[in-house]
């Protein structure tokens, strides 16, 4: 236990085994990466996704480095729909986001994985398998 004094008459106690106490208000975090080797400004992909998200005002998300942003929502309905929806596109390129539970450090919040859904035309019926689509996933 370490105790800090901020001033004389006040203490603060903290315990790194005890859980963290409640914020007053709820709080919905995600971490976005866009995926992009081109030149690009952060504004403009978040004035992008606020038009792809049907919002006219977003909190502004916090630059971590590396293509990576820290987002939080106002609202549960606003926060499932991003992290539900997409894959969301700027410019051709994906950013995937992921939840984000605040506890640990955003560089160990891992983001290498977009779920995608493929359909395939004018295939022979022979190659209509679960076997040949276990070969293409």
């Amino acid at each position: 236990m370490v105790l800090f004094a901020a001033e004389e008459d006040d203490e603060f106690e903290f315990n790194p085994g005890e859980p963290l106490e409640k914020t007053e208000t709820q709080r919905w975090l995600a971490i976005a990466r866009f995926y992009s080797g081109q030149n690009f400004k952060a504004k403009g992909l978040f004035d992008e996704m606020k038009v792809a998200w049907g919002w006219k005002d977003l909190i502004p998300p916090r630059s971590l480095g590396d293509n990576r942003f820290l987002l939080e929502f106002d609202t549960e309905r606003r926060f499932n729909y991003v992290i539900n929806g997409g894959p969301w596109k700027h410019k051709g390129d994906a950013m995937i986001v992921v939840p984000y539970d605040g506890r640990r450090r955003p560089s160990e919040v891992i983001i290498e994985s977009l779920a995608l859904w493929v359909r395939f035309y004018d295939i022979t019926v022979y190659l209509a398998s679960n076997a040949f689509v276990r070969v293409l996933g």
